[in-house]
C-alpha cells in the first residue's frame, strides 16, 4: 500500500497553532457580543441556566460557522478542520456541510430557548416556532449525514450514541438523585435541555477520540 506523505513535527504544531488560534478568536469574539449585549439589557434579565445554554449554543454556532469558512476556503479549512489535505476535504464536502447544518441548528435552537425564558426578549410562542423548525432541520441533515457516512463514521456515531446515554445516565440521574433527597436544587427544563447538548457535544469528542481521529493530521 502506498502511504501518503509523512507530516512533520513542525507542521503539525503549526496546524494545531492555527485551529487554537482562529477557534479562539471566533469565540472571544462571539463571547465578547454576547457580554455586550447582556450588559446592555437588550436580552432582558436572564437567569443562570439561560446563561449557560447561551454559552452552550454559542459553542455550537462557532463550530458550525468554522466548518462553514473551512468548506468556503478548503486550503484554509484543511488545516482549521484538521484533514490531510484540500482534496480529503472535499471528498468529505457533503458530510460537512450537513454536520455544519446540524451544528447551528442545534447553536440557534439552544439560545433561542434559553432566550424565551420567562423574563427573556423572544415570546415563548416564537421559541417554540424555532425549536421545531431547527429539529425537522436537525432531523433533515442527519438523515443526509447517514446516508453518506461510511462504516468507520456509522461506528463512531453509534459509540458517539452510547457514550452521551450513559453520561446523561450518570450525571442526569446523579442530579436527579440528589435533588430528590434534597442535597442539590431541582433541575429546570433548560438545565436537562443544556445537559443533553453539552453531552452529546462531549461524547462526539471522546468517541472520535478513541478511534484516533483528534490525532493533528
Amino acid at each position: 500500500m502506498i502511504e501518503g506523505p509523512k507530516v512533520s513535527q513542525g507542521a503539525r504544531f503549526r496546524k494545531f497553532a492555527l485551529q487554537l488560534l482562529v477557534g479562539g478568536l471566533v469565540g472571544i469574539g462571539f463571547a465578547s457580543g454576547m457580554n455586550a449585549l447582556i450588559q446592555s439589557g437588550a436580552l432582558g434579565a436572564l437567569d443562570k441556566s439561560a446563561m449557560i445554554a447561551i454559552v452552550a449554543a454559542v459553542v455550537y454556532l462557532v463550530i458550525g460557522l468554522q466548518v462553514c469558512v473551512g468548506m468556503a476556503l478548503p486550503r484554509a479549512g484543511a488545516l482549521m478542520l484538521n484533514f490531510e489535505d484540500e482534496a480529503e476535504l472535499r471528498d468529505q464536502r457533503r458530510i460537512m456541510m450537513w454536520s455544519a447544518v446540524s451544528m447551528i441548528a442545534m447553536g440557534a435552537m439552544l439560545a433561542v430557548l434559553a432566550l424565551s425564558a420567562p423574563d427573556g426578549p423572544i415570546a415563548p410562542a416564537i421559541g417554540l416556532t424555532v425549536a421545531v423548525i431547527a429539529s425537522t432541520g436537525l432531523v433533515w441533515a442527519s438523515l443526509r449525514i447517514l446516508r453518506d457516512m461510511d462504516e468507520l463514521l456509522r461506528s463512531v456515531t453509534r459509540e458517539c450514541g452510547e457514550i452521551a446515554y450513559y453520561l446523561l445516565l450518570a450525571i442526569g440521574g446523579g442530579w436527579a438523585v440528589l435533588a430528590h433527597l434534597g442535597y442539590s436544587p431541582s433541575m429546570r427544563m433548560l438545565d436537562f435541555i443544556t445537559l443533553n447538548y453539552v453531552l452529546l457535544l462531549a461524547a462526539s469528542f471522546i468517541a472520535s477520540g478513541r478511534r484516533g481521529m483528534l490525532r493533528m493530521r
